[in-house]
């Protein structure tokens, strides 16, 4: 008798969760409301872009590139969530493998876009009289064209060494260490750059007065030819 009493106790203490299974369950909520926010906001970019031609400007076109690579970032969180529930029935090598490789193709790409929307910025700010020539449509298709070459490109090559090493990628400190200089430290150091340069120049505009002499000052300063207040379209 005493013996079962044993056992109904360790089989209550078994059925209770434990730290671990509570931490997944914390994450996985998280990660639905990200997933549908993340959906949401991405999705109403991408469809507004879709439906309205006077939203299709050039800066734009950056801007529902980086929606497209935060929708692409989304799905894969999707996927993360449905091996979650289903991961007694599917291989580890779904989430080793294809989840980081996709992971690393849209954070790439989300990064550089991010660089890319930067850029567009500072010249339409510090060169707004020249931007129409500098930033044309040709220039635009071939940045976002490049993007997602190189995105893929990084994708491809997590995948392949993944699969000829045969472990799990994060591991190959080379290749990280690789993918975050050039996939995040360089567009992050030129989004600060761009959005530095942007923010200097709107400060010393505002502080002196109106004139054609003023704004050549600020240009030398700069080093900008010419200067003058974006068009708000």
């Amino acid at each position: 008798m005493k013996l079962m009493v044993v056992n109904n106790s360790e089989s209550i203490n078994t059925s209770e969760p434990s730290p671990l299974q509570e931490y997944e369950t914390v994450a996985l909520v998280i990660a639905i409301v990200l997933t549908f926010m993340g959906l949401l906001g991405n999705g109403f970019i991408s469809v507004s872009f879709y439906l309205y031609r006077r939203v299709r400007t050039l800066t734009n076109y950056f801007i529902v590139n980086l929606a497209t690579a935060d929708l692409l970032q989304m799905l894969t969180l999707v996927c993360w969530i449905v091996f979650t529930l289903a991961r007694p029935h599917l291989p580890p090598v779904v989430a080793n493998y294809f989840l980081v490789s996709v992971d690393v193709l849209c954070s790439s790409a989300s990064m550089l876009s991010l660089a890319a929307v930067s850029l567009d910025r500072y010249y339409a700010i510090t060169y707004s009289l020249q931007y129409r020539t500098i930033v044309t449509p040709n220039r635009t298709i071939v940045c976002v064209t490049v993007i997602w070459i190189y995105s893929a490109a990084v994708c491809g090559l997590s995948w392949s060494r993944s699969l000829a090493e045969n472990k799990f990628v994060t591991y190959n400190k080379v290749f990280i260490s690789a993918l975050v200089a050039f996939s995040f430290a360089l567009p992050m150091t030129t989004v600060l750059y761009c959005y530095y340069k942007v923010r200097a120049v709107s400060y010393h505009v505002r502080l002196q007065p109106v004139s054609s002499l003023n704004f050549i000052r600020v240009n030398k300063k700069f080093n900008c030819t010419e200067f003058s207040l974006p068009a708000v379209s």
